[in-house]
Protein backbone atom coordinates (compact mmCIF):
# COMPACT_ATOMS: atom_id res chain seq x y z
CA UNK A 1 0.00 0.00 0.00
CA UNK A 2 1.41 3.34 -0.98
CA UNK A 3 0.63 6.97 -0.24
CA UNK A 4 2.03 9.95 -2.11
CA UNK A 5 2.18 13.69 -1.49
CA UNK A 6 2.03 16.19 -4.31
CA UNK A 7 2.34 19.92 -4.74
CA UNK A 8 1.91 22.23 -7.71
CA UNK A 9 5.41 21.14 -8.76
CA UNK A 10 4.49 17.43 -8.76
CA UNK A 11 5.36 14.46 -6.55
CA UNK A 12 7.12 15.50 -3.34
CA UNK A 13 6.83 12.42 -1.09
CA UNK A 14 5.95 8.75 -0.91
CA UNK A 15 5.58 6.02 1.71
CA UNK A 16 5.10 2.31 1.08
CA UNK A 17 3.80 -0.38 3.42
CA UNK A 18 4.54 -3.97 2.35
CA UNK A 19 3.43 -7.31 3.82
CA UNK A 20 5.70 -8.63 6.57
CA UNK A 21 5.66 -11.46 9.08
CA UNK A 22 6.91 -12.14 12.55
CA UNK A 23 7.83 -15.80 12.93
CA UNK A 24 7.91 -17.86 16.07
CA UNK A 25 8.87 -21.39 15.13
CA UNK A 26 6.35 -22.53 12.52
CA UNK A 27 3.79 -19.87 13.43
CA UNK A 28 3.62 -16.50 11.71
CA UNK A 29 1.84 -13.25 12.49
CA UNK A 30 1.21 -11.10 9.42
CA UNK A 31 1.52 -7.33 9.49
CA UNK A 32 3.28 -4.66 7.45
CA UNK A 33 6.74 -3.20 6.96
CA UNK A 34 7.22 0.51 6.36
CA UNK A 35 9.73 1.06 3.55
CA UNK A 36 10.64 3.05 1.69
CA UNK A 37 9.66 6.52 2.77
CA UNK A 38 11.08 9.52 0.98
CA UNK A 39 10.48 13.24 0.65
CA UNK A 40 12.08 15.46 -1.99
CA UNK A 41 14.81 17.72 -0.57
CA UNK A 42 12.84 20.94 -1.13
CA UNK A 43 9.86 19.54 0.82
CA UNK A 44 11.79 18.12 3.77
CA UNK A 45 11.22 19.47 7.30
CA UNK A 46 7.76 20.72 6.33
CA UNK A 47 5.71 17.83 7.76
CA UNK A 48 5.26 15.92 4.51
CA UNK A 49 6.85 12.69 5.79
CA UNK A 50 4.98 12.97 9.08
CA UNK A 51 1.63 13.29 7.30
CA UNK A 52 2.40 10.36 4.99
CA UNK A 53 3.41 8.05 7.84
CA UNK A 54 0.51 9.04 10.10
CA UNK A 55 -2.05 8.60 7.34
CA UNK A 56 -0.59 5.26 6.30
CA UNK A 57 -0.53 3.97 9.88
CA UNK A 58 -4.10 5.13 10.47
CA UNK A 59 -5.45 3.49 7.34
CA UNK A 60 -3.70 0.15 7.76
CA UNK A 61 -4.74 0.06 11.43
CA UNK A 62 -8.34 0.64 10.34
CA UNK A 63 -7.96 -2.31 7.94
CA UNK A 64 -6.99 -4.56 10.87
CA UNK A 65 -3.21 -4.66 10.52
CA UNK A 66 -1.80 -5.72 13.92
CA UNK A 67 1.74 -4.30 13.65
CA UNK A 68 4.27 -2.43 11.51
CA UNK A 69 8.04 -2.94 11.44
CA UNK A 70 10.64 -0.54 10.11
CA UNK A 71 14.39 -0.42 9.79
CA UNK A 72 15.39 3.22 10.15
CA UNK A 73 16.59 6.22 12.07
CA UNK A 74 16.53 5.91 15.85
CA UNK A 75 15.68 9.61 16.24
CA UNK A 76 12.82 9.60 13.73
CA UNK A 77 10.52 6.59 14.06
CA UNK A 78 9.94 6.57 17.85
CA UNK A 79 7.95 9.80 17.50
CA UNK A 80 5.35 7.76 15.59
CA UNK A 81 5.00 5.22 18.39
CA UNK A 82 7.66 2.79 17.18
CA UNK A 83 9.78 1.10 19.84
CA UNK A 84 12.96 -0.92 19.46
CA UNK A 85 11.92 -4.42 18.37
CA UNK A 86 14.60 -5.81 20.67
CA UNK A 87 12.41 -4.76 23.63
CA UNK A 88 10.03 -7.58 22.72
CA UNK A 89 12.86 -9.86 21.55
CA UNK A 90 12.13 -9.56 17.83
CA UNK A 91 15.13 -9.33 15.53
CA UNK A 92 15.78 -8.66 11.86
CA UNK A 93 18.08 -10.81 9.73
CA UNK A 94 20.06 -8.23 7.76
CA UNK A 95 23.80 -8.77 8.21
CA UNK A 96 25.77 -5.70 9.25
CA UNK A 97 22.76 -3.60 10.30
CA UNK A 98 22.52 -2.94 14.04
CA UNK A 99 19.44 -4.34 15.75
CA UNK A 100 19.03 -0.93 17.46
CA UNK A 101 17.78 0.44 14.11
CA UNK A 102 14.91 -2.06 13.92
CA UNK A 103 11.57 -0.88 15.29
CA UNK A 104 8.04 -2.19 15.73
CA UNK A 105 4.71 -0.53 16.37
CA UNK A 106 1.71 -2.42 17.62
CA UNK A 107 -1.47 -1.16 15.93
CA UNK A 108 -3.87 -3.42 17.80
CA UNK A 109 -3.56 -3.56 21.60
CA UNK A 110 -2.06 -6.86 22.69
CA UNK A 111 -1.31 -8.02 19.15
CA UNK A 112 2.34 -8.65 19.95
CA UNK A 113 1.87 -10.19 23.39
CA UNK A 114 3.91 -13.39 23.60
CA UNK A 115 5.54 -12.85 20.19
CA UNK A 116 9.28 -13.34 20.16
CA UNK A 117 11.39 -14.40 17.23
CA UNK A 118 12.42 -13.08 13.86
CA UNK A 119 10.95 -10.74 11.31
CA UNK A 120 10.55 -12.33 7.91
CA UNK A 121 10.12 -9.65 5.32
CA UNK A 122 9.71 -8.17 2.65
CA UNK A 123 8.02 -9.08 -0.59
CA UNK A 124 10.32 -10.89 -3.06
CA UNK A 125 10.86 -7.61 -4.91
CA UNK A 126 12.97 -6.45 -1.97
CA UNK A 127 15.37 -9.41 -2.37
CA UNK A 128 15.80 -12.73 -0.63
CA UNK A 129 13.83 -13.49 2.52
CA UNK A 130 15.87 -12.81 5.66
CA UNK A 131 15.41 -14.28 9.09
CA UNK A 132 17.41 -13.91 12.28
CA UNK A 133 19.34 -16.98 13.34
Amino acid sequence: MSWVATSDEGLIGQVLFSPAELRLGREALRGMALAPMSVSPEAQRKGVGTKLIKEGLREIRDLGCPFVIVLGHADYYPRFGFTPASEIDVRHGFAGIPQELFFVRELSAGALDDWRGSAAYYRPEFGAQHTAE
